[in-house]
């Protein structure tokens, strides 16, 4: 019975440790305005071919994390309203090695045409 208790303690202890390793790689990053340097607040970053799609926000220094992504070569994409999205492509994710990543956005420029508000009077009989 102590054979047992002990063989059980090890298999535990042993599974434990498997499913506690990292499975993947941390990559992180800053996204900033490329005129200004100044960071880029809630930015949505995305692994593309990442199924089911894998994404973060920027905080408020512009900084994003993900952890454990599956080593091998991956594409980033950071997008804002105002702003061009930005890729950054092929990105080796190497198991033992942290990546990191630097995204400057360009902001962008939207031409509108002109708005006209016309006002009208409506004469009533009283």
């Amino acid at each position: 019975m102590k054979r047992f208790g002990l063989l059980f303690l090890f298999i535990t202890i042993l599974s434990v440790s498997i499913y506690s390793q990292n499975n993947g790689q941390t990559v992180r990053g800053t996204v900033v305005d490329a005129f200004t340097g100044n960071p880029l607040i809630g930015v949505a970053v995305v692994v593309q071919e990442s199924n089911p799609l894998i994404g973060c926000i920027t905080n408020n220094n512009g900084e994003f994390e993900f952890q454990h992504i599956t080593p091998g070569r991956w594409s980033f994409t950071a997008s804002v309203i105002g702003y061009k999205a930005g890729t950054i492509s092929s990105v080796m994710v190497i198991s033992g090695k942290e990546s990191s990543l630097h995204f400057k956005l360009e902001e962008k420029i939207t031409e509108l045409h002109d708005v006209v508000v016309k006002q009208t009077v409506r004469k009533s009989n009283r």
